[in-house]
């Protein structure tokens, strides 16, 4: 059975992810600015009533989740998933007041839970020290044949989770900003996000350690002023020329406001 990929956005005002097979989907974040952006996103791409297993969160800013999701979410009857250590924070930031007595929300912990087909291992990741933030190892199982996914969508510090992308058979993570961008539209918030320097160099690092390429890497949450998907490109092509490795795999950038076409992970 197959597995697939695509982003619905992936900016810094608004990040979805969806993973699925043909029984199982998942998105990964929700932080579409308004109500009617989140309905009419989840309405055509899921259907009226969204055949979605639930909804994984990074962290808890508002371009990953956020009040209107939130009341799109709960309106649909949709699983909210998030760490236990981030409920509170979830309800002071995002709330507003309201009750939320309908909303599914299912707390997950530092041990690998399912959602539907899908196992996620939450990773730790280095982004804002305010706020705790986690990517995923997503295994799926086809046959005897387990698949490694890979997701980090905000973090500061790539070789922290190197160990994670050794051996992927997809990876999504983040490219946000090109330095010499930084340099001429400074940005406090930038340093608390990968460079496309960052990386690249750790892609490289894994691909060397790695005894396979994976099926294909998307790199997303670019900055609208501080990157282009030219500059990301030309960063780890010239960062694997560099090392002398070779540059084996597909490559895609995730548009900031479209969604992507899908990637098929596994046949």
């Amino acid at each position: 059975m197959s597995l697939y990929f695509r982003t619905l956005c992936s900016n810094s005002r608004g990040n979805c992810l969806t993973i699925w097979t043909e029984n199982s989907c998942v998105l990964i974040d929700c932080g579409f600015r308004s109500q009617i952006l989140c309905e009419r996103t989840l309405t055509e791409h899921f259907g009226h009533k969204p055949q979605v297993d639930g909804v994984v969160v990074t962290h808890n800013h508002s371009d990953h989740i956020n009040y209107s999701s939130l009341r799109v979410l709960e309106m649909h009857g949709l699983k909210v998933r998030t760490h236990e250590k981030n409920i509170d924070q979830l309800q002071r930031k995002h709330f507003r007041g309201r009750i939320f007595e309908d909303l599914k929300l299912i707390p997950f912990s530092d041990k690998s839970f399912e959602m539907g087909e899908l196992y996620f291992e939450p990773i730790r990741l280095f982004h804002h020290p305010e706020y705790l933030t986690f990517g995923f190892l997503i295994r799926y199982r086809q046959k005897d044949i387990w698949y490694k996914i890979v997701i980090a969508s905000d973090l500061c510090d790539g070789r922290a989770i190197l160990e994670y992308l050794i051996d992927a058979d997809f990876i999504y993570i983040e490219s946000n900003h090109a330095p010499e961008l930084l340099a001429l539209y400074p940005n406090y918030n930038s340093h608390f996000h990968m460079s496309n320097l960052k990386t690249s160099e750790v892609l490289c690092i894994a691909r060397t350690k790695s005894r396979h390429a994976p099926k294909a890497v998307m790199l997303g949450h670019l900055s609208f002023i501080r990157n282009d998907a030219d500059l990301v490109l030309r960063s780890l092509q010239t960062t694997f020329q560099q090392s002398g490795q070779n540059l084996d795999y597909k490559i895609y950038v995730a548009p900031r406001y479209e969604e992507s076409s899908p990637i098929k992970i596994v046949e």
